[in-house]
């Protein structure tokens, strides 16, 4: 196997050069806005109103756990925060390597970077009210205490921590099922027993199914690009259809690929628009405007695909 790597001088290298600094300028001010609307939520924000509503809750002994759910609620969209921004880095640094360009992996992470910015944006809507964020953090919270328990149960039996892994699993699904119960959160279950739906009675509408396709969130996060999700899976996932994009050589015994350009620049492109999607959750939860932020990234992509098109547009003249 032979992978070629562009001319130091070669345009292609422009165009990778390019996208390293937009992602250098998006980690950037990223980090720097997350930090600052936490850090100032504004007077009317909802972050401040939702801080006080769990003591409208119904009943005197729902309220502490409402407070609780709240703030694993509100943590988890943190950590899925710094999952995009360290996500966000591997992409960077995977194109900024002197004399080597990654073939796929670009892709993977930058796939990762927009599930996880799809699920902060998700916690953090803006449209929807305090009881429907408590949902809508429950069911992140419970299928996230269902894996653990099934990551847990999969280990080996002679595996030296495999019992210490499946209580503490075991524990832990305790606790946030708990503590979702005691909240006032119920679970409706179908014909067969089953759990299928998450509710707080009184609530208007039909609650929120228990488990949230991954892929439906990222299509509403990321409506300017649709088949960002398909075409990252088919990477992640080694689908040749996607893979073979790289591959110049005729079939034969030796396989010969090259960096895709146009893809490099591409994930870089979604991974600002994930950094967008945080940042203009963060925005709108903690009150403040995210048009100031919104502009800078235009800019940012604006120059990014333009590089792109005279890429694209020079070798399809001398190519």
């Amino acid at each position: 196997m032979t992978v070629r790597v562009p001319d130091p001088a070669s345009p292609d290298l422009f165009v990778v050069r390019r996208a390293v600094r937009a992602l250098d300028q998006e980690l950037a001010a990223l980090q720097e806005e997350v930090e600052r609307y936490g850090r100032d939520p504004q007077s009317s924000c909802l972050h401040l109103a939702e801080g006080t509503a769990w003591r409208q809750a119904p009943a005197h002994t729902q309220r502490a756990h409402r407070r609780r759910l709240r703030q694993d609620v509100l943590a988890y969209a943190r950590l899925a925060t710094v999952s995009v921004i360290d996500h966000l880095w591997a992409v960077r640094q995977l194109l900024a390597v002197s004399g080597y360009l990654p073939l796929f992996a670009y892709a993977t992470a930058g796939r990762a970077a927009c599930e996880a910015a799809a699920k902060v944006g998700y916690l953090l809507n803006e449209t929807i009210g305090y009881e429907s964020r408590l949902l809508r953090g429950a069911v992140l919270l419970r299928e996230d205490a269902e894996s653990r328990m099934k990551a847990a149960k999969a280990l080996p039996e002679d595996f030296p921590v495999a019992e210490t892994a499946v209580r503490d699993a075991q524990y832990h699904w305790n606790v946030i099922t708990g503590r979702i119960s005691r909240a006032g959160i119920i679970e409706i279950c179908n014909s067969g027993g089953r759990p299928v739906r998450l509710q707080i009675p009184g609530l208007p509408g039909r609650g929120q199914p228990i488990k949230v396709l991954l892929s439906d969130l990222v299509s509403a996060a990321f409506p300017d690009r649709p088949n960002l999700y398909r075409q990252a899976s088919g990477t992640a996932h080694s689908a040749p259809w996607m893979l073979s994009d790289a591959v110049v050589s005729s079939p034969g015994p030796h396989l010969e690929l090259t960096p895709d350009i146009l893809g490099i620049g591409a994930a870089a492109l979604v991974c600002i628009d994930a950094g967008g999607v945080v940042s203009a959750a963060y925005a709108a939860y903690y009150g403040h405007d995210p048009a100031p932020a919104a502009r800078a990234r235009k800019v940012r992509t604006t120059a990014l695909d333009l590089c792109m098109n005279d890429w694209f547009s020079q070798r399809r003249v001398f190519g």
